[in-house]
């Protein structure tokens, strides 16, 4: 079965670990893009240099225009780092084809016949005459525009055949003073009340989360669809609500997506990693699987970043693996007047590693 191509989101402040995930999740065969001086990853994090795959731009709009191009070059994706910065930009450069003024003066609107001049609207108020006259056009269609932008970039990708993921900084909660209305926080897309639609644009939107006491590489994430808070969602159904590896590929790779690694990390990586997994899901502890696949990698003599990107991903492929099967525990305990309609479970461990490279 061919799956549809995912579009990822992740949001969080600076240092939080999204452009390092960003670029693991495509360091294989996908092209990047980011405002100029953003995506500073090479060698030094993850062991292999992207660089050459990464174009420094100004606006979203580049992006939307280069797609075609991306898919042509034989690329698998789009990683787009920093996308609130370029949407910032993008905004602004539309704002001079607008009015300036959205609520001017009555002076101002109308003409030495009385009559409004072009462009201007008279808003309606509760008494006699119009509560007050504006430029028409400047709300509604600035922000249509700047919202279709989302839109243009998840069709096009999926349309593609691109997976897409972006990366930007945090929008906080707010209530809009004028009508009372509270909006959801989420990934800033530099314009507020369009930050809670992004949902209906993506598969995954989620946040980082600190999680003090952690080794550097072990970034975790929070993906509630139903927080309060922050508009988040997982249609892959992958990631624990809160505190989940912050590990786009590995959530694609356990959707079913072909996600590679690198060539340069080696052939041992897909097997190490899964057997890594299935000892962690089968109840050894987190502690026991780093040691025994740190001394592995050791006498092999991996270089350290590749050794450290494998065991990253091992330890959070084994964290979604329990996690599913927790799900699936709760899927059974549900009381169903009708029994189960799948019968008996086939025999054999789903997840076991076949040749998979032991330590």
């Amino acid at each position: 079965m061919t799956l549809t191509p995912s579009v990822c989101m992740t949001a969080g402040p600076p240092g939080s670990g999204k452009s390092t995930d960003l670029v693991a999740l495509g360091a294989a065969n996908w092209f990047f893009f980011s405002p100029p001086g953003g995506l500073r990853v090479d060698r030094s994090v993850l062991g292999v240099d992207v660089r050459k795959r990464v174009a420094e731009v100004r606006y979203m709009d580049d992006v939307l225009r280069s797609l075609t191009w991306v898919r042509e070059q034989g690329f698998a994706g789009v990683g787009v780092d920093d996308a609130t910065v370029l949407l910032t930009a993008s905004l602004n450069r539309l704002k001079p084809n607008y009015a300036v003024f959205k609520k001017i003066s009555e002076n101002a609107a109308t003409a030495i016949d009385g009559n409004l001049l072009p462009g201007i609207v008279a808003v309606p108020g509760n008494g006699a005459g119009p509560a007050y006259y504006k430029s028409a056009g400047y709300d509604w269609d600035l922000w249509s525009k700047h919202k279709q932008m989302l839109y243009d970039f998840g069709a096009t990708c999926r349309h593609l055949g691109l997976h897409a993921a972006i990366t930007g900084h945090v929008q906080e909660p707010f209530v809009d003073i004028k009508t009372s209305r509270r909006y959801r926080g989420g990934l800033d897309v530099a314009q507020r009340k369009a930050t809670e639609g992004l949902v209906y644009v993506a598969d995954l939107v989620q946040m980082t989360l600190p999680w003090p006491g952690t080794a550097s590489w072990d970034k975790r994430a929070q993906c509630d669809p139903d927080d309060p808070d922050y508009a988040l969602k997982d249609r892959h159904n992958m990631l624990p609500v809160h505190g989940g590896p912050l590990n786009t590929a590995e959530v694609l790779r356990g959707y079913g997506h072909d996600i590679p690694w690198p060539a340069e990390l080696g052939a041992w990586v897909p097997s190490f990693v899964q057997h890594g997994a299935d000892k962690l899901a089968g109840g050894v502890t987190e502690s026991e699987v780093l040691q025994a696949g740190a001394s592995w990698l050791e006498q092999h003599r991996i270089p350290f970043p590749h050794g450290q990107w494998a065991l990253r991903d091992a330890i959070h492929r084994g964290r979604l693996l329990l996690h599913r099967a927790q799900s699936y525990q709760r899927l059974a305990a549900s009381p169903s007047p009708h029994g189960s309609p799948y019968g008996s479970p086939h025999g054999g461990d789903a997840g076991a590693s076949t040749g998979a490279q032991s330590f």
